[in-house]
């Protein structure tokens, strides 16, 4: 199968050993990201918070 995904999680599955490969030319595109939970995914937890504050780190600071 093929799939588009962006280039710096592509360059690290094949750093861990994934088996896939990229074809073909990068195309820059400008997107954002968000991260959504539903409605009623409890947010007074403080679980939730704490992933939601660490994937925005990670994000931030890139590969």
């Amino acid at each position: 199968g093929s799939a588009v995904v962006l280039e710096r999680f592509a360059r690290t599955a094949i750093k861990t050993g994934k088996p896939i490969a990229i074809t073909g030319a990068a195309v820059e595109i400008n997107m954002a990201h968000y991260l959504l939970t539903t409605t009623t995914s409890g947010q007074s937890d403080p679980a939730k918070h704490l992933f939601e504050a660490w994937l925005e780190a990670a994000l931030q600071d890139g590969p």
